[in-house]
């Protein structure tokens, strides 16, 4: 099974916007940003999710709460010491 990244670059790859290429890269936008990423004609793993996926900034935001006890931050203030994905929206209204 292939995330969805992977496969949508795959599909462009053989049948579309890539098709005849031998390096190929596909982003998706959805609740995460994944992406898919061909060289030289197969498939490369990466992790991007890891790292700028909602759940990925989610576990990013709490470990920095953890390490950072300040009560008075724009963080803590937002998450009350819960973050959740709706996090990162509350804050770039607030301009954070």
């Amino acid at each position: 099974m292939e995330n969805d990244g992977d496969a949508a670059a795959w599909a462009e790859f053989l049948y579309g916007a890539g098709k005849g290429s031998c390096d190929f890269l596909m982003v998706t936008l959805g609740t995460g940003i994944g992406a898919g990423i061909i060289m030289n004609g197969k498939i490369s793993r990466g992790c991007f999710e890891r790292y700028a996926s909602a759940s990925a900034l989610v576990r990013q935001a709490k470990a920095m709460m953890k390490n950072d006890r300040n009560k008075d931050s724009l963080l803590w203030q937002i998450c009350c010491g819960n973050c959740g994905r709706k996090t990162g929206f509350s804050g770039g209204e607030r301009g954070g």
